[in-house]
């Protein structure tokens, strides 16, 4: 579980980014958090992770407040309990797919799982592209690799930033619900930022940030 208390962020130099008074996220749920770019939901998705310092407010994940915990041990404890993707793939040019969905959880000292990437490659529509390489995926394809790699981590919380962005709206709506159930499934939170409004009502709850505020829209 997650819970935001009288929470605002800044850019480290006094302007404000957003605020927000209290926001509740369950296990399970799926949270969207719309807005249009430099609104702040990176901001946002990034203070959630434990690595930008709020100006204020209360960040508590699991129980646990987390920028009351040093940093190691904050990084350390959010890593434990979160799984970050980005609109950004930034995979590893130089190991194929299947191991790059496998790297962080050799980071995380956690078992390979082979078998599990290769479920979560054909689960994303990417059955026999374990052996290729990045640069012979397109970027859309690349994206739902990261996707893949993120899950791949099993963690309970999953934090996703424009995720789909090169993605056609076919294949868009087609992965954002595969990503959904497969986190409903697992018992995982979801919350997933995009400045795409067309893919809302597969969500559970939705906020806009607006005019430096986070308000709920359904």
């Amino acid at each position: 579980m997650i819970e935001i208390r009288d929470l605002k962020i800044d850019t480290g130099q006094g302007q404000s980014i957003l605020s927000i008074d209290y926001l509740r996220i369950t296990t399970r749920q799926v949270v969207g958090i719309i807005g249009a770019s430099g609104s702040g939901k990176t901001s946002l998705l990034r203070c959630l992770a434990g690595q930008k310092p709020p100006k204020s407010g209360d960040v508590v994940i699991g129980g646990q407040s987390i920028y009351e915990l040093p940093l190691n041990i904050r990084t350390e404890y959010c890593r434990s309990h979160m799984a970050k993707v980005g609109s950004e793939p930034n995979l590893l040019q130089y190991l194929n797919i299947e191991d790059n969905i496998l790297v962080p959880r050799h980071f995380s000292h956690k078992k390979p799982r082979v078998n599990l990437a290769r479920h979560l490659l054909q689960y994303f529509s990417m059955d026999g592209l374990q052996r290729n390489y990045p640069s012979s995926l397109s970027k859309g394809e690349q994206q739902r690799v990261a996707i893949c790699r993120s899950l791949c981590l099993e963690r309970r919380i999953v934090l996703a930033d424009e995720p789909m962005s090169h993605l056609d709206p076919d294949m868009r709506e087609k992965t954002l619900e595969s990503l959904i159930n497969i986190c409903r499934d697992r018992s995982t939170s979801l919350i997933i930022s995009t400045h795409d409004y067309s893919d809302l009502s597969m969500l559970d709850h939705v906020y806009q940030i607006e005019l430096k505020e986070l308000k709920p829209c359904r």
